[in-house]
């Protein structure tokens, strides 16, 4: 075969190549590679906010407890309400002392100078306000539950008795919580309503330094409840007496009556 034929054959298939889109023409465009995006680096979570220091809730120094037999700890088997507190806050430099004394009223708890009353207990110098006072108390807690009306004691003579030794206890320098009474199973019904009665002069009087126990001690008809009676209807049980105990670390720890000085 002459050259000038093979040139001939060589430019058929190269025109055929053409027509098949498999010749010199441009290639398909390719899509562009995107490189991925560097991760993005979020800024470290802030931190949860301080909280400043609480303010120390508990005065230290020593503490007293003034009243009748409930808190002297009748009824209790295992630990009464003031032994509770005591043991609560004897790790905070608090030292408690226990004048409370079975089958005291609120007379017995006024200072020895108060002028004698007929037919009315003079001013026990063993368990009264002046005894209190001698122990230069941070705070002190009165709690006489239910003697004064047992006896036959006006809500008057109890609530006028109560807000004296307060207010002297004050004055000595102490804060000064006051305890509720306490529910009965050996009053008449219309006496144990005065319990309710003085309960309504003292909240009012002593505001967040006023410890209720009475209503959560109570059966529905105001008589000592059954789960908390120690057997006599007039004293609390270990049960009874954790609840008034709750009660009274309830105002302590609340700030709102005992605080240690700055």
């Amino acid at each position: 075969m002459s050259r000038r034929s093979l040139c001939g054959l060589a430019a058929a298939w190269l025109g055929l190549l053409a027509s098949c889109g498999g010749g010199g023409g441009e290639a398909p465009a390719l899509e562009p590679v995107v490189a991925p995006a560097p991760p993005v680096e979020l800024p470290p979570p802030a931190p949860p906010p301080v909280e400043p220091p609480a303010a120390p809730l508990v005065a230290p120094g020593n503490w007293v407890v003034m009243g009748s037999s409930t808190p002297a700890g009748a009824g209790a088997r295992i630990q009464s309400w003031v032994q509770a507190v005591t043991a609560k806050y004897a790790d905070r430099s608090v030292t408690v002392f226990n004048i409370a004394k079975g089958g005291k009223t609120t007379y017995e708890a006024l200072p020895a100078a108060t002028p004698l009353v007929d037919n009315r207990p003079p001013p026990d110098p063993e368990a009264n306000v002046d005894a209190a006072l001698a122990k230069s108390p941070k705070l002190v807690i009165i709690s006489f539950p239910s003697n004064d009306t047992t006896v036959g004691y006006s809500v008057d003579e109890t609530v006028q008795n109560l807000m004296r030794v307060r207010s002297i206890a004050q004055t000595g320098g102490a804060s000064v919580i006051v305890v509720s009474m306490q529910p009965l199973s050996t009053i008449p019904a219309e006496r144990l309503a005065l319990l309710a009665e003085i309960d309504g002069h003292l909240a009012a009087l002593v505001g967040p330094c006023f410890v209720p126990t009475r209503e959560a001690l109570a059966a529905p008809d105001g008589t000592l409840a059954p789960s908390y009676d120690s057997g006599d209807g007039v004293h609390v049980n270990d049960a009874g007496h954790a609840v008034i105990a709750a009660r009274v670390e309830a105002v302590i720890d609340s700030g709102e009556c005992v605080r240690a000085a700055p």
